[in-house]
Order: C-alpha cells, then structure tokens, then sequence
C-alpha cells in the first residue's frame, strides 16, 4: 500500500457498509497503521478479533447443530421418530437459521401428527430457503394432507 491515507477513507466507508467483512478490516487496520494511527488502527483491530470470534462461535454452533441432526436423522431412520424429533428440536435451538434442519423437525412433527406445528415449521423453512422447490413441494403436499383430513385450513 504505496499511499495508505488515501486508501483510509474508502475503507473506512466500505467498514461502515459491512462491518464484519474482515479483508476490508484488516486492509483497514494495516492502511491506519502505516498512516501513523495507531490508536485506530488498534480499535479496528480489536473489532477485527470480535468479528473473528464471533464467526468461530457460530460455526462451532453450526457443526454441533449437524451432528446432533444426524443423529436425528439415525434415530429416524431406525424408526423412532419421538427420539428423532427431540435431536432436531436440540439442534435447532443451537442453530435456527439453518433450514435443513428445520425441514427435518416439520417433518417430524407431521409424521406425529403434529400437523399445525409441522406446518408452521415448513412454512417457516421455506421462507429461509425460498428457492427451494423441494420444501415447496412438500409443503403443498403436506396442506394438502391436512386439509383431506380436516386438520388444517390452508
């Protein structure tokens, strides 16, 4: 960086619009830094390691949620869809953004007959996931199974 202090601006605009883009943290603490301000180029620097933190926590949440799913889905497998259900639940409370997972707990709960809850927790799968046609399928075909019964309006 041949001119560091012309570089802060744009950086610092570029932090301001995605502040947990870490390269432009990082080139943003280096440009402050070779510019003489220490004293900012540390804060930024400190937010640097927030954000990294921050990311490993998440993602350690993200592989316990999955192993705990994937035992769901053994148990499932293995026909006991009250144990499966329970695992799904536990990783989804880890982790609820993650769709796949919330797919495996709706569709749980429709195997129990928990049509309402089944239901609420496609829909709410198919609004993370809205492009997949997939839970979009099978979410009609789950209205539709609620509806042939009398259990659900659609």
């Amino acid at each position: 960086m041949a001119h560091p202090h012309e570089a802060i601006g744009p950086l610092q605009e570029a932090a301001r619009l995605d502040p947990n883009n870490q390269s432009t943290l990082n080139a943003l603490q280096l440009a402050l830094r070779k510019d003489g301000q220490r004293e900012q180029a540390d804060a930024v620097k400190r937010r640097l390691a927030e954000v990294l933190r921050d990311k490993d926590q998440a993602d350690q949440k993200l592989v316990s949620a999955l192993e705990i799913n994937n035992k769901g889905s053994e148990l499932e497998k293995g026909g006991d869809v009250r144990g499966a259900l329970e695992r799904y639940h536990a990783a989804l409370e880890l982790y609820p953004d993650h769709a796949g997972i919330r797919t495996n707990y709706a569709v749980a709960l429709l195997k129990l007959g928990r049509w309402e809850e089944g239901i609420a927790q496609m829909r709410e799968s198919l609004r993370r996931d809205p492009q997949n046609a997939e839970l979009k399928k099978a979410l009609d075909d789950a209205l539709a199974q609620a509806k042939a019964h009398g259990l659900v309006q659609r």
